[in-house]
């Protein structure tokens, strides 16, 4: 291979990647599932209309369940940044370990994003770039510091409490 071939090749192959990072698709859980090839196009997937029994599937890493935790499980091997919008509005009913452990965003029902903060503070510096249409989810036994909640009211951010990191179904 000469070295005009090895460099168009080079382009050609940056050239895709950079088309493929700006890409976005958009599917719900509702239809069905698509093959494993828009994860080559597509750098961003968003599911729409996730139910808490795709969340347990999701969780329990049970990809005989159906196709789309499969498919799922999958799409981390491409890269894939996914953002998961639930279909419920209780917040209670995600699982601790998907808010705190996987490299997923969560979008609540009323399209704001989730805010997962694992640790035993939360001070003024987890929090001051949020933004007022973010949702905070905490443990009750979790902390926030005088500056981080006066940030927090100042901004009109939501917060959450859970007892536990245990939700009902787990």
């Amino acid at each position: 291979m000469s070295q005009i071939d090895l460099d168009q090749l080079i382009k050609t192959v940056t050239q895709i990647l950079a088309q493929r990072a700006e890409q976005a698709l958009t599917v719900s859980i509702e239809d069905d599932c698509p093959d494993e090839s828009v994860f080559l196009t597509h750098q961003t997937v968003i599911l729409e209309h996730v139910d808490v029994l795709f969340l347990k599937t999701l969780v329990t890493l049970d990809t005989t369940a159906n196709d789309w935790a499969q498919w799922f499980q999958k799409g981390f091997n491409y890269g894939i940044n996914f953002e998961i919008r639930m279909g419920f509005a209780d917040v209670n009913l995600i699982p601790w370990q998907l808010l705190t452990k996987w490299p997923v965003q969560l979008i609540s029902k009323d399209q704001q994003p989730i805010v997962v903060i694992d640790k035993p503070y939360i001070t003024y510096a987890d929090v001051m770039f949020m933004k007022q249409t973010n949702i905070l989810v905490k443990l009750r036994k979790q902390k926030l510091t005088e500056l981080a909640a006066d940030a927090l009211a100042k901004s009109q951010i939501q917060i959450i409490e859970r007892i536990d990191s245990r939700c009902i179904w787990e």
